[in-house]
Formats: structure tokens, sequence, C-alpha cells
């Protein structure tokens, strides 16, 4: 949660720095119903099942009730614990072993599932090219909206830095282990690879369907906050607020880089400065929503897992 709170610090300061960002953090806030949050959440959980299934596919050595599992936990871990990076995927390989999967299985599926979500992503963020010409003709973005790119992506590198910083003392060490540990399995993991990467278009197709759901979530809660956006348009929006994510990728959860994406894309679609970060905190808030449960639940998963599988990790 300390890096919750380095974004938090780092946007509350940019917030009080500039009167007009603050009169749209404060107009955003305001925008947010609790019906505009409830109605991303059934979409959200079809996604996250889809997202398991195409982890499924890429044959982890569990059922397919044990990749959901570790989708959820990955999701919520990847949203929320955004301290140590990549630890949102360590949690999500480590419910796979929890689940009977060995984890020489689980790391090569873990790994074939990130590689199968970032190549659909890339058609998906290729939409966000059709908010160019949009942009150049609505090309009036006042002060403001500039305040809020630059706030966005300045919090996102400073709350990237400390990130780094926080965990720089322990990277060495860990790094080291892990090598040690998956050393004398690089070479079988890699056949397993080999066997199990013809897999990947269906994961690839499944993660991109799973993609477009998160633009029908922006729609339904545009439409819960009397926001005029078509589906298409929305799907487009969120393609470009996630564009500008992976492109500043080393920013944990795009903290702030979403937000600033999503003012400076919905302006092309006729929304306010207001509107379009009111649509992105409610992706966030959906976020603690189905997250903090998961999160509090994984103690249990854990030890009921390790009481399973008579230790504290599965075999290899």
């Amino acid at each position: 949660m300390l890096g919750w709170a380095a974004a938090v610090v780092a946007v509350a300061a940019g917030i009080a720095l500039s009167p007009d960002v603050r009169a749209i953090a404060g107009g955003a806030l305001r925008e947010i119903t609790v019906e505009s949050v409830l109605v991303t959440v059934p979409v959200q959980l079809a996604s996250t099942l889809i997202c398991a299934a195409a982890l499924w596919v890429l044959g982890p050595g569990v059922s397919y009730w044990g990749s959901v599992a570790s989708r959820v936990l990955r999701d919520a871990g990847g949203n929320l614990l955004v301290i140590v990076p990549g630890l949102g995927e360590l949690i999500g390989a480590r419910s796979l072993v929890l689940s009977g999967g060995t984890a020489r299985r689980a790391l090569v599926a873990s790994a074939l599932d990130v590689v199968a979500e970032t190549l659909a992503q890339i058609p998906f963020i290729c939409l966000a090219l059709m908010v160019l010409p949009r942009l150049g003709s609505h090309w009036d973005i006042d002060r403001s909206t500039l305040d809020w790119l630059a706030i966005g992506v300045g919090a996102g590198l400073v709350f990237a830095i400390a990130i780094w910083a926080l965990s720089r003392r322990s990277e060495r060490g860990l790094a080291a282990r892990l090598l040690s540990a998956l050393a004398a399995q690089v070479v079988a993991a890699w056949h397993e690879w080999r066997q199990r990467h013809g897999a990947l278009p269906a994961a690839i197709l499944l993660h991109l369907i799973a993609w477009a759901m998160g633009g029908v979530q922006v729609w339904l809660s545009a439409r819960a906050l009397g926001l005029p956006l078509s589906l298409v348009d929305a799907i487009i929006l969120e393609s470009a607020a996630y564009a500008v994510r992976a492109i500043l990728f080393i920013v944990p959860a795009g903290v702030g880089v979403q937000e600033a994406g999503f003012v400076v894309a919905g302006s092309a679609f006729g929304l306010s400065p207001e509107q379009s970060l009111g649509l992105s905190l409610v992706l966030r808030a959906r976020d603690v929503l189905l997250g903090v449960p998961v999160l509090l639940l994984w103690p249990v998963a854990e030890w009921r897992g390790q009481k399973a599988v008579g230790g504290p990790a599965g075999g290899g």
C-alpha cells in the first residue's frame, strides 16, 4: 500500500499546484455515482472468466476454475499491490501451484499468458490512432486539460521512480535467489514452452475479446452518468487511454497516466475533463471494489492450498 500512498501524494501535490486541476478533480469526484461503478462489475467478471479461459488453454496443469482463481488474484495484485512490479503475475503463478499445478508448468503458462495478452493488446491499441483525426478537429484543449496531462504523466513517473527506489535494495538478492532456483529448470521449461505455444493463437483471441469488453464497461458507465458516448467511441476512448499506459509501461498500474490519457482522448469525443476523469476513476473504483475482498481472502487460499499440497510449494 506504500505504492498507492506515493501515488496519492504525487497526484495531490500536482492538484494543489493548479487551481484548474483542483477544479477538475473535484468535478470528476462529483460525477461518479454508485450505479456507474456497479454497472461495470458484471462485464468485468465476464472479462475475467474469458482471461481465465485464455490461461487454461495454455495448459497450466489445473482445472478451469483453478485458472479463474489465478486470474482473479493476478488482477487484484496487479491493480492494488503495485509496490512490487510484477507481483500480480507472481501471485497468479503461485495460485496455479496451490491449485495443484507444478511450479514449472505454472511458470510457463503464466509467461505465455502475458505474451498472449500483450499481443492481443496491439490491435486494440491501434484503435487509438482513430483519436488523432478527432483531436485535430477538436484541438481547443484548454489549459486545465494540459495541466492534467502534465500532472498525470508526471505523477506516474514520480510513482515509478518511488517504486524503483523502494525495491532497489532487495532487487539484487531477489533476482539472485530466483535465478538460483530456476537455473536447473530452464531447459525443461523451454521444452514445455515449445510444446504449448501452439495454443497461443486461441489465447490471443480470447484476450482480444476481453480487451474489447473493457470498452463496453466504459460505455455502460458513460450511460449511467448520462454522457453522450457510443459503444464504438467508448472502445476507442479506452484503447487510447490504455495506449498511453502501454507507452509508459514503467508506471505500475498506470497510476496517473491512465487518467491523463482519458482526459486528453475524451476531449476528442466532446467530453469535458471532469467527465473523462470521472470515467477513469470509475474504473479505479471498480478495481478496488473487486480487488480488496480477493486480497483479504488470499491468506485463506494460501493456507488451504498449502494444506492440500502438503507443503509450502508445489513440485517442479
